[in-house]
């Protein structure tokens, strides 16, 4: 017989709510006011498992008067890390394309390989340019 696989558990519900479930459940066990952290929008943001404007926002629908000096940091640190994230793409694609380049000469569209004697065998660029992709 085969192993049964072992399902994975779910996430905290309140990580599973919709923005009114959220809103009603902090109204209802009255988050706001018994939070003992330091930055509010960060507690709201990891105990509901939302993004920081997100937390602005519906702090803001709770009543919590949150700077827009708050709210404009919080976009600049999105735009920050969106601008990290295409730039690590970039450098990957960019090594990527150098690594493909290297197993490349003037004789050899691809190398392969390398014989014992140190001569390269692969795809000429005559058979690379018959090739049907």
């Amino acid at each position: 017989m085969g192993k049964k696989k072992k399902k994975k558990s779910l996430p905290p519900r309140r990580k599973r709510m919709t923005r009114d479930g959220r809103l009603r459940n902090a109204r209802s066990t009255q988050w706001v006011e018994n939070y003992t952290g330091g930055d509010l929008v960060r507690g709201y943001r990891n105990w509901y498992g939302v993004d920081a404007l997100m937390a602005v926002m519906e702090l803001r629908m709770l009543g919590v008067s949150v700077s827009e000096e708050r709210e404009a940091q919080v976009r600049r640190t999105i735009e920050q890390k969106a601008a990290q994230t295409a730039a690590r793409k970039e450098r990957r694609r960019l090594e990527e394309e150098a690594s493909f380049w290297e197993d490349r000469d003037e004789n050899f569209a691809y190398i392969a390989g390398y014989t014992s004697g140190g001569a390269a065998f692969g795809v000429t660029w005559d058979e690379w340019e018959e090739m049907e992709f």
